[in-house]
């Protein structure tokens, strides 16, 4: 899939949390994982056209994503797959399966997280 234009990217998934003997919850741990990828910078008109909330952060980078893999986007900004490209953190907000098509893979995109 993608063969010419793909490249290993590392993803960072978290597991799912638990509850303790004490009712108190305890945070998954975070796996990394290789998978291949396209990875392309996503056009402010893609953005708009797939309805995507950019939450007033307009100088931030967004990217699209084609892999064979699906990724988990986050909910409220946690627990999503995170993407490292070009030494860059992106968390996956979006994804969707393109099924019945040449090519059958899932179009994701993320947004750079900028560490305060």
């Amino acid at each position: 899939m993608f063969k010419s234009f793909s490249r290993q990217v590392t993803i960072l998934r978290h597991s799912d949390g638990w509850y303790d003997d004490s009712g108190n919850y305890v945070d998954g741990s975070i796996n990394e994982i290789t998978i291949q990828a396209s990875v392309q910078r996503l056009k402010i008109q893609e953005l708009s056209a797939l309805n995507v909330s950019i939450d007033g952060n307009y100088f931030v980078n967004y990217i699209k994503i084609y892999s064979a893999e699906e990724l988990i986007p986050s909910a409220n900004h946690s627990n999503g797959d995170m993407l490292i490209w070009n030494g860059r953190k992106y968390r996956v907000i979006y994804s969707s399966p393109s099924f019945g098509r040449v090519i059958e893979h899932y179009k994701s995109i993320a947004v750079e997280v900028i560490d305060d």
